[in-house]
C-alpha cells in the first residue's frame, strides 16, 4: 500500500496473544487514518455499558496517514478508548516521534484489549512484538521509566504511565517520552487498568509514496502556505504563549477557578518575559513552526530548573487558575505533573476546586490533614499532585475528577466543580470573550475542551460584537476569505456581511470537521496550519501520498461520518441534551473585575444556538440525536451503538 503500512495489530493481554491483520482498503477512503481509524475500531469492538477501567475496555493507537512522510507538521498520533473521566468516547492526540516510530514498525492501528496478569510493558521493535514483565518499573515516574527502557533498548520512543496511571487516577495521562502526552480523557488510567506500564516502539520501514512528483509539489505548496501565514514568525517565537497577553488585556484569565478575570502580578507571565527563560525552540518531526520552548529558570525559588515548558495551557492552568504568577513555579508544577503522569487541565481544575472549597469553608484542615489550601501556594499544589497520583488522603477523592469528587464531598461543593460532560474545562472564560472556540467547549464529542474546535480565521484581539452570541468578529480581510481553503457551500454560510462576521454554529461545524480530519491525517492544529490547510490541500496531499483519489468534499464527508459515529457512541453511553451547558457559575455570576466586568452568559440564547447546531448537523434539534436519514447518507454501518 502507498501511504500506509498496511497492518492492524491486536494485542490480547488476557491471552498474551498478538494477531496481525491486513488494513482494509475501504477503511482508508472511509476513515482515512488516526482518529478515523480509532473511531471505526471502537464502533466495531466496544460495548457501550462497560466500565472504562474494566478489561472489556479497548485502547487504540493510530498515527495519521501522513505520519512517516515529510509533509509539514505530520507527526500526530491519536489514542482512543472509553474515558474513565467522562464515561464517554475518549480520545487524545500527541506528536513528537512516537507515532512516526509506530508506523515505521509497520503498524497503522495498534489495538490493546484485556488485562495482563501482572504489570507489563509492550515492546515493538522492527515489527517484533512482545509482552514483557514490568515488575522492575512498578511505581516509577514516567521520566525514570523512559530512562530505564532506553537503557535497555537504546533509542526507542516510549509511551508510559506514571504512578497516577498505575493507581487509575481518572485523569491520568499517557506520557510521550518526557515532555509530551496523550493528556485528556484519562487514557493513562485505561492503560493502568490493563496492567500496561509502557509501550516502546522503534522501526525503520519507509512509507511508500504513490506519485513522487505530485507529492513533492504538494509538500512544497503546503510548506509555503504554512510559513507564509501572517503570524508565522510570532508563533515561531512565542508559540502558544502569544495568548497570555491577549487574555490578560481582555481580563478573561481563569483566575482562582474562574472567580476573577485578572490577577495582580500577571505581568510576570506575559510573552515578553519568555526570552529570559527560553534557550531554543523545539519542533515535532517535519514541523517548520517549532512552537515549543526549551526553558531554564534563571531566577526564583526553582532557579536552574530546565525542561520543555511555558506552553500557554500549563501557564494558565497551573498559573492563573491556581493564583500562581511566577514562571519558575509553574515550571515546577509542570515537571511534577509530567513525571507523575497527570493531565494538566484536569489536575489544575480539581485542585482549584479544592482550593475554592477550602476558601469557602466547605473543606477544612481536618479534611486535608492540616494542609492549608491557599491560592498561589505552589507547595500545596505540589503536595496535592503527589497525593492525587498516589491516592493518598484527600488526593484519593480528587483523583476521581471534579464531577465525581464533588458528588462524594457534597456540602454544596458541586457548584464549584467546573466541567462540561464530566471533563474539566480549560482556561478561556466564555463570559468575557464568546466565540467559536467557547461554543465548541459545549459541542465537541469529548467534553469541555479547547483542542477539537477553533475557527481558522480567529483574531483574538478583536472585540466581540456587543451582546452578540451568534456572530463573532472575523479576523481576516475579504481577499483572505476568498483564498481560504474551505468548501464554498460552507464559506457562503459561515461569513456574514461581506466577511465582517462569522456565523458561530456553522463555523463550529466546519472547525470540528477540519480538526477531525487533521487528527486523521496527523497534522498539527496550530494557527499557521489551521489558517492555511484545508480539504483542498489535504486532498492533493492524500492523492499524491496514497494514490487514492479523494475529493475535498469527500474529505469533509469522512469528518462528518467520524463525528456522527462518536455522537452515537456517546448517546449509547448515556449522553443527554442537558449536558450541553456550561456550569452555572458562567450564567449566574458576572465577571467581577477587569475590562469585561459585569458580563455573564445568556443561558436561553446559548441553548438556542445548541439547537441550531444540532439542526445544521442533521440531528434532532431538541434531543441532539442524529436522524436516521443522516446516518444512511453517511453510510454508517450498524453496531452495538446503532
Amino acid at each position: 500500500m502507498y501511504g500506509y503500512s498496511g497492518k492492524i495489530v491486536k494485542i490480547d493481554l488476557l491471552r498474551s496473544e498478538v494477531k496481525k491483520y491486513d488494513l482494509p482498503l475501504e477503511w482508508c477512503k472511509d476513515y482515512i487514518g488516526g482518529l478515523g481509524f480509532n473511531t471505526k475500531i471502537l464502533w466495531d469492538l466496544l460495548s457501550p455499558n462497560i466500565d472504562p477501567l474494566s478489561p472489556e475496555n479497548i485502547i487504540v493507537f493510530s498515527p495519521g496517514v501522513f505520519v512517516g512522510t515529510s509533509i509539514p507538521t505530520a507527526s500526530r498520533c491519536e489514542a482512543s478508548a472509553k474515558s474513565p473521566i467522562t464515561e464517554r468516547f475518549g480520545t487524545s492526540n500527541s506528536g513528537l516521534f512516537w507515532g512516526f516510530m509506530l508506523k515505521a514498525s509497520g503498524i497503522d492501528i495498534l489495538i490493546v484489549s484485556g488485562k495482563a496478569e501482572k504489570l507489563s510493558y509492550i515492546s515493538i521493535i522492527d515489527g517484533d512484538i512482545k509482552i514483557c514483565n514490568a515488575d522492575h518499573l512498578k511505581g516509577l515516574n514516567c521520566w525514570d521509566t523512559t530512562d530505564f527502557l532506553r537503557r535497555d533498548y537504546g533509542d526507542v520512543e516510549v509511551a508510559s504511565i506514571g504512578p497516577a496511571g498505575e493507581n487509575m487516577v481518572r485523569f491520568a495521562s499517557i506520557e510521550n517520552n518526557y515532555y509530551d502526552a496523550w493528556g485528556r480523557c484519562g487514557l493513562g488510567a485505561v492503560l493502568g487498568s490493563k496492567n500496561v506500564k509502557a509501550i516502546i516502539v522503534r522501526g525503520d520501514n519507509p512509507i511508500k509514496i504513490a506519485n513522487m512528483k505530485e507529492y513533492e509539489e504538494a509538500c512544497i505548496e503546503a510548506y509555503s502556505r504554512i510559513t507564509s501565514y501572517p503570524l508565522f514568525n510570532l508563533w515561531r517565537t512565542y508559540g502558544t504563549l502569544v495568548a497570555s497577553d491577549a487574555y490578560s488585556s481582555q481580563g478573561i484569565l481563569p483566575v482562582k477557578n474562574f472567580q476573577y478575570g485578572t490577577i495582580e502580578g500577571w505581568e510576570n507571565c506575559l510573552r515578553e518575559n519568555l526570552h529570559k527563560y527560553k534557550k531554543k525552540g523545539i519542533s515535532c518531526i517535519t514541523c517548520p513552526i517549532a512552537c515549543a520552548h526549551w526553558v531554564t529558570a534563571p531566577e526564583g525559588k526553582f532557579k536552574g530548573l530546565t525542561l520543555k515548558d511555558l506552553e500557554v495551557t500549563w501557564v494558565f492552568e497551573f498559573g492563573a487558575k491556581l493564583g500562581i504568577t511566577s514562571f519558575d513555579k509553574i515550571m515546577k508544577c509542570t515537571e511534577i505533573a509530567s513525571k507523575l503522569g497527570l493531565d494538566c487541565c484536569s489536575s489544575a481544575s480539581v485542585i482549584a476546586w479544592a482550593f475554592e472549597c477550602f476558601e469557602k469553608g466547605i473543606l477544612s484542615e481536618n479534611d486535608t490533614k492540616g494542609l492549608k489550601l491557599n491560592w498561589g501556594d505552589e507547595e500545596a499544589v505540589l503536595k496535592l499532585l503527589e497525593d492525587i497520583a498516589y491516592r493518598r488522603g484527600i488526593g484519593n477523592m480528587l483523583a476521581e475528577g471534579v464531577r465525581k469528587a464533588s458528588q462524594i464531598l457534597g456540602r454544596g461543593s458541586e457548584k464549584y466543580a467546573l466541567h462540561i460532560k464530566g471533563l474539566e474545562i480549560p482556561f478561556r472564560d466564555p463570559r468575557g470573550r464568546w466565540g467559536v472556540w467557547c461554543f465548541g467547549y459545549l459541542t465537541n464529542t469529548r467534553g469541555g475542551d479547547h483542542l477539537r474546535v477553533r475557527a481558522p480565521v480567529e483574531l483574538f484581539k478583536l472585540p466581540q460584537p456587543k451582546d452578540e452570541y451568534w456572530l463573532e468578529a472575523c479576523g481576516v480581510k475579504k481577499e483572505v476569505i476568498d483564498e481560504l481553503d474551505m468548501l464554498e457551500e460552507f464559506k457562503s454560510k459561515v461569513f456574514i456581511n461581506n466577511g465582517e462576521y462569522i456565523h458561530i454554529p456553522t463555523m463550529t461545524i466546519w472547525s470540528e470537521n477540519l480538526i477531525s480530519i487533521y487528527n486523521s491525517v496527523g497534522l498539527c492544529i496550530r494557527p499557521p496550519v489551521l489558517g492555511t490547510i484545508g480539504p483542498i490541500m489535504i486532498s492533493k496531499l492524500y492523492r499524491a501520498t496514497t494514490g487514492i483519489n479523494t475529493l475535498p468534499e469527500e474529505i469533509i464527508t469522512v469528518a462528518d461520518r467520524i463525528i456522527n459515529m462518536q455522537k452515537k457512541m456517546n448517546i449509547a453511553m448515556g449522553e443527554t441534551r442537558n449536558e450541553y451547558r456550561y456550569p452555572d457559575r458562567f450564567y449566574n455570576e458576572a465577571i467581577p473585575d477587569g475590562p469585561n466586568k459585569g458580563k455573564k452568559l445568556n443561558r436561553k440564547v446559548i441553548d438556542e444556538m445548541v439547537s441550531e447546531y444540532f439542526k445544521l448537523r442533521g440531528w434532532d434539534p431538541e434531543t441532539g440525536k442524529p436522524k436516521e436519514e443522516k446516518l444512511k447518507e453517511l453510510k454508517i454501518e450498524q453496531s452495538k451503538f446503532y
